[in-house]
């Protein structure tokens, strides 16, 4: 039997926004001037006028196959650098997204997108199969996934456990596999607990540790 150890390391720091309108391009291009290398940038938008089901972007990620996926507040878009093709929810099709608007998207260790919604929960897209399947939460553990933040933080470590925070909820972890779900919170008299329950960001680094930064 494996025994898997996660060291929770804390950062603290100040509040920040980011909103993405549109999605920008940055193409380098390497520019040779005499003795010296000069890195030319030429700056691309893609916009609603190009495909793109909206024009807040939240979230992006690359598949294996090389597709570009947007979250928006209404859509989740595939891009091959030509085309769009969007995906919505749909009332009566089980295998629709949850909602169309999209706070998160992130990839496990078998190329499965993983989608965050504002109302509608967790989605789970296996791209093999063409299949969404949605998961939904009790209140006292999960109903994070199910509120409408902007400022949110996920992350899949290397044992296929999501890792996710939402306002001043503390953290919470559900594992993909098992589907077993856990909270972590700030306790004042213990000092190996969270040093905040207020978390604005979270990285998996390469040794599986999890660094989370507080406010």
């Amino acid at each position: 039997m494996n025994i898997f150890s996660i060291k929770i390391k804390t950062l603290m720091f100040k509040n920040f926004t980011l909103h993405i309108a549109t999605i920008l391009y940055v193409v380098i291009t390497p520019l040779q001037i005499t003795s010296a290398q000069e890195i030319n940038y030429r700056i691309d938008k893609v916009t609603v006028e190009d495909g793109l089901s909206n024009n807040t972007v939240r979230s992006i990620i690359q598949d294996k196959q090389g597709f570009m996926w947007f979250g928006t507040e209404s859509g989740l878009n595939r891009y091959d650098g030509s085309h769009f093709k969007i995906y919505y929810n749909h009332p009566n099709d089980s295998n629709s997204l949850s909602t169309s608007v999209i706070k998160n998207i992130i990839k496990d260790d078998e190329e499965n997108l993983w989608i965050i919604t504002s109302t509608g929960g967790l989605n789970k897209f296996n791209l093999e199969y063409n299949r969404i399947d949605r998961f939904s939460f009790n209140y006292q553990l999960s109903d994070s996934l199910n509120l409408d933040i902007f400022k949110k933080s996920a992350v899949i470590n290397q044992n296929n456990v999501l890792w996710y925070s939402y306002s001043n909820k503390g953290l919470n972890s559900f594992n993909l596999k098992s589907k077993e779900l856990k909270l972590f919170l700030h306790q004042k008299q213990n000092i190996n607990s969270l040093s905040s329950n207020n978390i604005r960001s979270l990285l998996v680094d390469k040794s599986g540790d999890i660094w989370i930064g507080t406010e």
